[in-house]
């Protein structure tokens, strides 16, 4: 069987309005590898969740509209910590929610703190996903329903299709798309980030990427949704980097230390070397005279 090809993130252009990512679960990769993504009403559509009616697949389009799913993800994961809602993931996919969240609670930097259990909780959640970079095709309503049948069947999704859940326009954050039709391998590509596929990495470079293009915007996200995502990039690395450092620091600090004991102590031996010396050769003269 073929796999997916992968596309390190280096090589995709997120200033395309047009990019395309699909976020899955690791588990899921030798279906997607065998099959492509299938049509399904998913785990995160179904009942309170979604509401959709119709199988299908979902996914983000431009950076914008990724930061913004992801964005949504943390505030999700903070609302189950603050409502105190985990026991209602102790089975099925998400059953890892509360061994993650046991271990929060034994950690004496992380209990208490319901925001930094949330953040544990999605970082979890990212290093067991993928993303995908999915090259379909797109159309309008107007324009699809003027094709022929064999141009119907190359279009993938349509702008302006309708989000079952809300019968409004779906959001650049959750598109899918069109109903009954999946995604076919030969259109997909696993990112990676030098060699890496875990969402985490991924995130972590979307982030410095939008931040690069966008130098002097804010991290977008949806009208009805706190920005946690910054803080969350954060915690999740440049603690990191900060606590990387400092050990650094500390590193070269003792080692200045250690050099500069060590060339005092050289340089008291010499001294006390050149002492015996000019002793010695006083004595010599003296037996000299």
């Amino acid at each position: 069987m073929k796999k997916i090809p992968n596309i390190d993130i280096n090589s995709i252009d997120f200033s395309d309005k047009d990019l395309i990512l699909h976020l899955s679960k690791k588990s899921y990769e030798p279906g997607i590898d065998e099959n492509g993504l299938i049509p399904q009403i998913g785990e995160n559509s179904k009942g309170n969740l979604g509401n959709e009616k119709t199988a299908k697949v979902f996914f983000t389009k431009s950076i914008d509209g990724t930061l913004m799913y992801l964005n949504r993800g943390v505030c999700i994961f903070n609302d189950i910590v603050e409502q105190n809602e985990i026991e209602d993931y102790s089975e099925g996919v998400y059953s890892y929610f509360s061994d993650v969240y046991n271990k929060c609670m034994q950690n004496n930097d992380i209990k208490g703190d319901k925001k930094k259990i949330s953040f544990e909780l999605m970082k979890e959640y990212l290093k067991r996903a993928i993303f995908y970079k999915c090259n379909i095709n797109k159309s309008t309503k107007d324009e699809y329903e003027k094709m022929s049948e064999e141009q119907k069947a190359n279009i993938d999704y349509l702008l302006d299709d309708i989000n079952e859940e809300s019968e409004t326009i779906h959001p650049i954050s959750n598109m899918h798309t069109i109903s009954g039709k999946g995604i076919s391998k030969d259109k997909l590509q696993k990112i990676t980030v030098d060699g890496k596929d875990s969402a985490l990495d991924v995130f972590k470079l979307l982030m410095e990427k939008y931040k690069k293009l966008n130098p002097n915007k804010p991290t977008p996200t949806k009208s009805h949704d706190e920005n946690l995502l910054d803080e969350f990039y954060n915690y999740s690395f440049k603690t990191k980097e900060k606590n990387e450092t400092d050990e650094k620091s500390n590193f070269l600090s003792s080692l200045r230390e250690n050099v500069n004991n060590d060339t005092e102590k050289y340089i008291t031996e010499i001294n006390e070397d050149k002492n015996i010396s000019v002793q010695k050769s006083k004595k010599n003269k003296q037996l000299e005279i």
